[in-house]
């Protein structure tokens, strides 16, 4: 479908839909402000995929060192480490009692 414009003095008219100057407010606001509404929807869902994101790393990282943490303990405790090694291998993974 071909759009025929046309100007009758100082209006330009649509072919059929009248002129573009005696469009409602309504047709003008309804497209924008759904806009916004989508837009601001998007970044609410990034913000909270954000966090979530940063949560379960920071989650995993502190199970990982629990759980290299808890080894050493178990292995120390049984002999199998000396001192001085299970103290190196206890900084080495950054908790530090």
């Amino acid at each position: 479908m071909l759009l025929h414009i046309r100007q009758v003095g100082q209006e330009v008219l649509l072919a059929g839909w009248g002129s573009i100057a005696s469009a409602s407010p309504v047709c003008v606001l309804v497209p924008v402000a759904a806009a916004v509404a989508v837009l601001l929807a998007a970044a609410v869902v990034r913000a909270r995929c954000a966090r979530a994101v940063a949560a379960a790393l920071a989650s995993c990282r502190r199970g990982a060192r629990s759980e290299a943490r808890q080894v050493l303990d178990e292995r120390y405790a049984q002999g199998e480490l000396g001192t001085e090694d299970y103290l190196e291998r206890v900084r080495a993974l950054g908790e530090w009692m």
